[in-house]
């Protein structure tokens, strides 16, 4: 039988090859612990039907295959090879990682479908840890006419237990990942989406000051102001598991926004005890540094309240004056999206709302650097609130309530704050003051 095999295998390697087309022949990225044994499929997804196969994969150091008693790696048909003859091996010339499979039939062909065509076990060294690759190579497929077709190299992201922390700094758009946090569930819009934090409360500290009023010092007070990571889980299928306000466990998936973390998870966390969390307040200026008044950037994906919000025409600014609110006056706009959870009554132009709303960044955000206070104008470049509720708690009287930062440029700007080079008919910011042109 081994001779025949191998007969077979150089069948196989010796057939004429064609060019690669888009059938494929991959494995799903996974999450393993150190020294822990997974169990992982290798996928064929393919529309010409074939009767051999053969695929070569390089393991990173730390993963090895398991072995039969003669010392070869093994790999088990599925049922849709459940006929075939599979042989694993280790080629000679190569490397102690370096791992073959082969496989032929001559009765049970696997047509056109998508599914395992066969499974093997991986076993992680103790102390492994990260993120790595598994190389998938001399990948060959033969049809019933005897035809070998070279496909595609593929990669397989293999990675380790991670904190919610640790996947906003590093995490790969596509890849899977295992949090290994608790973390807290703060807000479900529906039953199939958890907004999450974790516990890493005033991770920022020391990077970037909190100055909570003209005059006084860096704030440290850790109870104060929480800059915990954020994350959206989106679950599998809609759930009547009440996750907000409980911790939240067991979190694996696919990471589908690296701006704004969201996981997409194929199986439901894992719901536990009760576990408050009181929402940072924000106005629209204060995300950083206005003048002599500051608090930490919002954290993207952040479940917050908003202050001292006027509403106009699609952006939320901060009043000049509202009785004695904002008495260091304030300055500032930030975008407003209302598609995603927004289901009150529409606006008042000039009103003064407070919110409770998601907070996400704009794609040309960039992070602030380390030890260094941010300094930009308009935040409407840099962050969007997505509103939840809207309570309306003052009428402002004329535009000209809306703060300007009293430039005296010269310029004419827009009610956004954007500077304007030929200004048309309408209201506009100039020197400080408002101008209206006919």
């Amino acid at each position: 039988m081994v001779q025949y095999l191998r007969h077979i295998i150089t069948v196989l390697v010796l057939l004429a090859v064609v060019n690669a087309h888009a059938d494929k022949v991959w494995v799903e990225n996974f999450v393993i612990s150190a020294g822990e044994t997974k169990t992982v499929e290798l996928l064929l997804d393919n529309k010409i039907t074939y009767q051999s196969l053969q695929c070569d994969f390089e393991l990173p150091e730390g993963l090895s295959i398991v072995k039969n008693s003669s010392n070869q790696p093994v790999f088990t048909a599925t049922e849709r090879t459940a006929n075939h003859m599979i042989r694993g091996s280790q080629p000679s010339g190569t490397g102690p990682n370096h791992y073959r499979v082969a496989m032929i039939t001559f009765g049970n062909p696997i047509t056109g479908n998508s599914g395992a065509v066969a499974t093997f076990q991986v076993v992680a060294a103790d102390g492994f840890t990260g993120h790595h690759v598994i190389e998938m190579s001399n990948i060959r497929v033969g049809d019933e006419a005897q035809v070998s077709y070279k496909l595609e190299d593929y990669q397989c992201h293999v990675t380790t237990p991670i904190t919610l922390a640790e996947l906003v700094e590093t995490g790969i758009e596509g890849v899977r990942y295992r949090l290994s946090d608790v973390l807290t569930g703060v807000y479900m819009p529906n039953g199939a989406t958890i907004f999450a934090k974790d516990d890493n409360g005033f991770a920022r500290q020391g990077e970037v000051p909190y100055v909570v009023a003209a005059g006084q010092t860096q704030y440290d007070n850790p109870n104060a102001f929480d800059q915990s990571n954020w994350i959206r889980i989106n679950l599998p299928a809609s759930t009547v598991t009440e996750y907000a306000g409980h911790e939240v466990s067991g979190i694996e998936g696919v990471l589908v926004n690296k701006l704004n973390p969201e996981i997409d998870v194929k199986e439901e966390p894992i719901v536990g005890d009760e576990s408050p969390y009181e929402a940072n307040w924000y106005c629209p200026a204060n995300f950083i540094e206005q003048a002599d008044y500051f608090l930490m950037p919002p954290k993207p994906q952040e479940f917050a309240r908003i202050r001292w919000a006027v509403y106009h025409e699609g952006a939320f600014y901060v009043p000049q004056k509202t009785e004695t609110n904002n008495t260091f006056d304030l300055c500032g706009a930030v975008k407003a999206n209302f598609d995603a959870f927004y289901t009150g009554d529409p606006l008042i132009d000039g009103a003064v709302y407070e919110l409770t709303a998601i907070i996400r960044a704009i794609d040309n955000t960039q992070p602030a650097p380390k030890n260094v206070m941010p300094k930009i104008t308009d935040l409407s470049t840099q962050f969007e609130i997505c509103p939840v509720t809207a309570i309306t708690n003052h009428i402002i009287t004329s535009v000209e309530d809306l703060k300007t930062d009293g430039r005296q440029d010269g310029l004419y700007y827009n009610l956004l704050g954007q500077p304007v080079s030929h200004p048309s008919s309408g209201i506009y910011i100039h020197n400080g003051k408002k101008v209206v042109i006919k």
